[in-house]
């Protein structure tokens, strides 16, 4: 291999590993390990996270049944079985990610079910739950239950 196709190799992979460090350190570990245990365990706990000023409350949910729930909310729009069939198996494909062992750096998403949003002055931004996805990164503070 050519010297200066080794070292543009070599710096491009020193920028992977910087940016992989900087959503590291934007990341609250701990957070990490809870979405980290809920994927693995299929458990769900309530959860409130504080984002971008709102708080977000719902059940914490592995990302396995967040993408079998997404993809049967999504094809229920369709009408033709095919079209159901095709979205459905997208959507398992994409769910089963979360079935094989995840290294803790590199959980990026926490998902909600039945997720409920909040202003900064305590009214609701919508008047029903939902499923949600959001980047941990986002995530400025948190505590365990739900807001009622």
């Amino acid at each position: 291999m050519e010297p200066t196709k080794e070292l543009e190799q070599q710096e491009e992979l020193e920028q992977q590993e910087i940016a992989l460090t900087e959503v590291i350190e934007n990341i609250d570990m701990e957070l990490a390990f809870l979405v980290n245990l809920v994927n693995k365990s299929k458990s769900e706990i309530g959860i409130s996270l504080n984002i971008g000023g709102f708080l977000v409350t719902g059940m914490l949910i592995g990302g396995e049944k967040y993408f079998k729930l997404f993809g049967d909310s999504f094809a229920s729009a369709f009408k033709s079985e095919d079209d159901i069939a095709s979205i459905q198996e997208l959507y398992k494909g994409k769910s089963s990610t979360y079935t094989k062992e995840i290294n803790i750096d590199f959980i990026s998403y926490i998902h909600l079910e039945d997720a409920k949003f909040y202003n900064g002055n305590g009214g609701p931004v919508i008047n029903h739950s939902t499923l949600w996805r959001g980047k941990l990164s986002d995530v400025s503070g948190y505590f365990l239950g739900n807001i009622v």
